[in-house]
């Protein structure tokens, strides 16, 4: 929930560094995902992202911060 609010404070970040925080919030977003997913048992099984996963998160992220409204 924190990361899907902290959303629109994105766009009051200077427009060549904005990727970075957006792109930390998918890949942190989607590794909470796969602990809920998990039932929280981060032991047995340690949450990952494909590195097909990340160059999409990545891509995505990439586009959405440049395209957001300064």
């Amino acid at each position: 929930d924190y990361f899907r609010r902290s959303e629109p404070l994105f766009a009051q970040i200077d427009r060549n560094a904005r990727p970075c925080p957006v792109l930390l919030a998918r890949f942190y977003s989607r590794l909470l995902d796969q602990i809920e997913a998990s039932n929280y048992d981060v032991f047995r099984r340690r949450p990952k992202l494909s590195r097909f996963e990340k160059v999409t998160l990545a891509a995505r992220a990439w586009i959405q911060a440049r395209m957001a409204r300064t």
